[in-house]
C-alpha cells in the first residue's frame, strides 16, 4: 500500500515516542514495525523496559508529565500528528516482565 502523509511530521511523532521511551527507562528501547492486524496500515511499536505506575491515558494529555523539567507535550504532540493522518497513538501493553509498548498506527490509503 501507499501513504498520503507528511513525512517530516510522522518522523517527529515517531521520534517523540522513542525519546519518551528512552527517558522513561534509560535502557534498551525496541522498535518493531509491522502491518496492522487487518493489513490496512502500518504500526510502529515502541517498547521500553518500564511498566506504567497508573493508567496511560493521562500521558496523552498536554502538560501531564512524570519527569522533572519536562513540559509533557511529546506524547500529546505525537498523538495529534497520528490523528491528523487518520491514525492513532495508544498504549497497547504494559507489565512488569515485558515493559510498556506505545503503538503509532497509520492507515494506508
Amino acid at each position: 500500500g501507499t501513504f498520503e502523509a507528511d513525512e517530516d511530521l510522522l518522523l517527529r511523532a515517531l521520534l517523540s515516542v522513542v525519546r519518551n521511551a528512552l527517558e522513561a527507562c534509560r535502557e534498551t528501547v525496541l522498535l518493531h514495525v509491522h502491518p496492522d492486524a487487518d493489513g490496512g496500515g502500518l504500526c510502529f511499536d515502541v517498547w521500553n523496559a518500564g511498566a506504567l505506575a497508573g493508567p496511560s491515558e493521562p500521558l496523552f494529555q498536554p502538560f501531564f508529565t512524570t519527569k522533572a523539567r519536562h513540559l509533557g507535550l511529546g506524547l500529546p504532540y505525537a498523538r495529534r500528528i497520528a490523528q491528523a493522518h487518520g491514525g492513532s497513538l495508544t498504549t497497547v501493553a504494559t507489565d512488569l516482565q515485558r515493559g510498556t509498548c506505545f503503538r503509532l498506527s497509520i492507515p494506508m490509503t
